[in-house]
């Protein structure tokens, strides 16, 4: 549950950067656009509608989406056809595994990392996403939770896919010095 956990995190530390950046990207097209005019209420209105969906306050905070962090995040960083090469180096067994087996405990989605199909990053989202909520998130009436020992198993096939993830993203976000 730690090595999963401690590989989330290396991704989770970009969410603000990457997410913040997508919304600046968002409102930077809206107020260049040929059709917006600074002028007009209802374009204004259209940038603050862009900014209030992406962003909630919380007891004096900005709260980002974290699993909408999480896909920007891969999006940016993870090449998916690496990926699924470095998976398949580690084991072959975990693409086909990956592609067919949601995740039992947390239901986290199944992700074919080798088709050209355009959910990939969403699905690979997801299934990190969920699997890490019901590890952390383990409330007596939630469905998706870990439960230690009856679930190692089904979570010891996840962490090659998340520790790959994360060395992307270490990888992908490095620079040259």
């Amino acid at each position: 549950m730690l090595s999963y956990l401690s590989f989330y995190h290396v991704a989770e530390h970009w969410f603000e950067d990457v997410f913040l950046d997508d919304v600046a990207t968002r409102v930077q097209l809206a107020i260049t656009s040929p059709d917006f005019s600074a002028r007009r209420k209802k374009d204004i209105r259209g940038v603050i509608r862009t900014v209030s969906k992406s962003l909630r306050a919380r007891d004096e905070s900005v709260v980002i989406n974290e699993a909408t962090a999480l896909q920007l995040t891969l999006e940016k960083y993870v090449d998916l056809a690496s990926l699924a090469d470095s998976i398949s180096t580690f084991d072959a067994s975990l693409l086909e595994y990956y592609a067919h087996t949601p995740v039992g405990f947390s239901s986290g989605d199944t992700v074919d990392l080798r088709s050209p199909h355009d959910q990939r990053y969403k699905r690979l989202a997801q299934r990190i996403y969920k699997t890490r909520n019901a590890l952390v998130h383990r409330k007596d009436g939630d469905k998706s939770r870990y439960t230690p020992f009856k679930d190692d198993h089904a979570l010891r096939r996840e962490i090659p896919l998340i520790r790959f993830v994360s060395e992307a993203v270490i990888i992908g976000s490095s620079s040259v010095i």
